[in-house]
Formats: structure tokens, sequence, C-alpha cells
């Protein structure tokens, strides 16, 4: 896609394009050089994901990093959700 922008092709690049909608951006250990030049936090993990452990794993990792204490928790609903008017 940055290619087809006419733009770098580097983890830089993406961070810079979606900057002002990050807090954090999660790079693979291979790129933890370009450290410096991120516009935005990051946090630098295995993101290789060969298997179900390997997504599990990085999942876990993103988890932990954001401080989510209970995945999958929501407040029950005060009622029926709301529908969309008909079309």
């Amino acid at each position: 896609m940055m290619l087809e922008m006419g733009k770098e092709v580097s983890p830089r690049t993406v961070a810079d394009h979606y900057a002002d909608f990050l807090s954090v951006f999660v790079i693979d250990q291979v790129d933890a050089g370009e450290l410096e030049q991120m516009p935005v936090a990051v946090l630098v993990t295995d993101t290789i994901m060969t298997d179900a452990d390997s997504k599990a794993r990085l999942a876990q990792t993103i988890i932990e990093h954001a401080g989510v204490d209970k995945i999958g928790h929501r407040q029950p609903l005060s009622g029926p959700p709301a529908l969309p008017p008909p079309v």
C-alpha cells in the first residue's frame, strides 16, 4: 500500500501515516533499529505468527502492554440493543 502511494515501505512510514490514530505502534524485533525515528510510542516484540501459540503469545503481549485486566469483559446491557431504523 505504501509503495502504491509512492512512499517508502518501512515501519516508520506506516507509523507516520497513522500517527494521529495511534497511541502505541507494535513492531517486530527485526525493526527495532528504527525506534528513534518513530513518531509514537513503540512496543517491540516477536510479531511473526506461524501457529496458534505464536498468535496467542503476540495477543497476550499486546494485552499486557495495554494493561487490560479482563479480556472480553463487558458491562451488561440495561435493555435490548438499539436497532437501526428500517430502510
